[in-house]
């Protein structure tokens, strides 16, 4: 088992200095090909490199926005063997994709750190031994390598590689469709109790559809009362969720640990901007994907609606609706937030008693004034 985290990587360089300062030796710079399977219980995918046998590798690991478990399991094969391999599983059940891409791999005592080039993004991703370093120590030890190279919270990805190509090949796909369109695109952004879902509500009553058009996000969540009268969400299954989420059908998405999922999709985007009166079209995002958005759709502006933490957790205590852990998880995302402040074209702070002074700012940020 090991303890990792992939995220973005804006200093590679950096990133090699700090590894070697700590007795990282680079033991690989190579090209990696990845057959993905399409197996049920488990990801299982056929790795090809330049510099080492092909293996299979099979690893359980949940899509949380962390240093997180990766449970695992390695075959290795000789080349003639892989292929056939493969063409058994492919057969049997199916090939979902195949992901190339460059990888450097440093190796110190205990952990590996591979930086990766990928359709033409960079990643730097932490793998921490459990047989080797003790599981709270792996922990400490991967936030701490974390920090030393720079990387942020906001900057980690929960997707896997298969998962990302197939959110590029659709956000691909989209751009070639949407023209200039997207400079007139608002996603909205904020910690739970911010008062984003309430001021955005308002905003639709202000607004007229015909030309700031709503986009509508989905949500896996079940219904609540008043939710009909909203009308804020698309509700799916948990299912059909995360289906679509894995064929990059979400501008952006996030899975959450108290068992609902939340996304935006582009087939809405498209449509919303692409009506022949719409100025502008606006919708909310979820916190923590600020990294992901000024990644893969850079053309948008992008609004965070936030307030202090005291204020924060005062407003969802006040709900009712969640008990602690899910209220700490929410508190826990906000901070996060505060590290990537420097992403967002625009900051609004909606502190008790100056409702109607960040309402107003939204509404200008929406209306393009």
């Amino acid at each position: 088992m090991n303890i990792e985290f992939k995220a973005h990587c804006d200093d590679s360089e950096h990133v090699d200095a700090v590894v070697r300062a700590r007795g990282g030796v680079l033991i690989r710079d190579h090209f990696e090909e990845d057959t993905y399977f399409t197996a049920e219980s488990a990801r299982l995918k056929l790795r090809r490199s330049s510099a080492r046998v092909p293996r299979l590798i099979t690893y359980v690991r949940s899509d949380e926005q962390k240093e997180r478990k990766s449970d695992f399991e390695i075959a290795e094969f000789t080349s003639g063997s892989a292929g056939l391999t493969e063409q058994v599983l492919s057969r049997e059940i199916g090939i979902k994709c195949k992901v190339s891409k460059r990888r450097k791999t440093y190796e110190g005592p205990g952990w590996l750190v591979n930086l990766d080039e990928f359709r033409g993004h960079s990643f730097v991703e932490v793998e921490i031994d459990t047989q080797t370093v003790p599981l709270d120590e792996a922990r400490v030890l991967a936030s701490d390598m974390r920090e030393a190279f720079g990387v942020k919270k906001i900057d980690i990805l929960s997707q896997s590689y298969e998962q990302l190509g197939r959110i590029l090949d659709r956000a691909e796909g989209y751009r070639d469709r949407f023209g200039d369109r997207l400079h007139d695109l608002v996603l909205i952004d904020g910690p739970s109790g911010a008062g984003k879902s309430t001021m955005v509500s308002r905003l639709r009553q202000d607004l007229s559809d015909d030309q700031f058009r709503f986009i509508r996000r989905c949500t896996s969540r079940m219904r609540r009362p008043g939710d009909e009268i909203i009308d804020e969400y698309e509700y799916l299954s948990s299912v059909d969720f995360a289906l679509q989420a894995d064929n990059g059908d979400f501008v952006e998405y996030r899975d959450f640990l108290f068992g609902m999922s939340y996304g935006v999709r582009w087939r809405d985007v498209y449509d919303a901007l692409t009506a022949s009166s719409v100025r502008k079209a606006f919708a909310l995002v979820n916190l923590g994907n600020a990294r992901h958005i000024r990644e893969f759709i850079p053309e948008a502006r992008l609004v965070l609606i936030s307030a202090p933490i005291d204020d924060l957790r005062a407003r969802i205590e006040a709900r009712g609706l969640h008990d602690l852990d899910a209220v700490e998880e929410r508190l826990d995302n906000a901070r996060m937030a505060d590290e990537g402040l420097d992403l967002y074209d625009q900051i609004i702070w909606n502190t008790n008693g100056d409702v109607e002074s960040a309402y107003t700012q939204l509404r200008h940020a929406v209306e393009g004034v």
